[in-house]
């Protein structure tokens, strides 16, 4: 299981997806009651210093979101004490949109982050991954793509449930689908 940026500033914050509380809630109850299932379960997170230019005060198009060191930057809580309930699966963290230069939608676009997510998919010889998360038209499907374009689509399925978007996600679901991603 791969969660896309489950934050608090992406749920309650400052750059908070509609739906996403709810979503988030959702998903914990199903880490639960489906954790010995993961062998992994993956966490990306936005991890900007605060003079990012992704930041409207920087000349981005965003709020100020997931500031180093604040509270808007952690995991959200029904997320983190329901990893802590997989206690067989791996627990694995990823960050992106670290260096204040560089938009990282997808944390395939980090450069160490890939490298040790692909490290792992190979070493573990992971067959599936199920991803969700925040927000789907944008970080959650950049991540997909970048993990299609290093051959790893026929592994994905896109969990919808516990995926809100900020905008109508049909059309990042239609361009998912034509790349014969799994949508569940």
């Amino acid at each position: 299981l791969l969660i896309i940026d489950p934050q608090v500033d992406c749920i309650t914050g400052s750059l908070a997806v509609e739906g996403a509380d709810g979503a988030m809630i959702s998903l914990a109850r199903h880490i639960e009651r489906n954790a010995e299932d993961y062998h992994a379960i993956g966490i990306t997170c936005d991890w900007h210093p605060v003079d990012h230019i992704s930041f409207k005060e920087n000349g981005g198009i965003w709020p100020s979101h997931c500031v180093q060191h604040t509270v808007g930057a952690t995991i959200s809580p029904y997320i983190f004490d329901a990893v802590k309930t997989a206690k067989n699966a791996l627990y694995l963290s990823f960050t992106k949109g670290n260096n204040p230069k560089t938009e990282e939608y997808s944390f395939m676009d980090n450069k160490e982050s890939a490298k040790r997510f692909l490290e792992f998919v190979k070493t573990e010889e992971i067959e599936e991954i199920e991803i969700c998360g925040l927000a789907l038209d944008y970080c959650v499907s950049e991540s997909i793509i970048g993990m299609w374009a290093k051959g790893l689509g026929d592994k994905i399925t896109l969990l919808t449930e516990f995926s809100p978007s900020i905008g109508d996600p049909s059309k990042t679901l239609e361009n998912l689908n034509s790349k014969g991603i799994k949508i569940a």
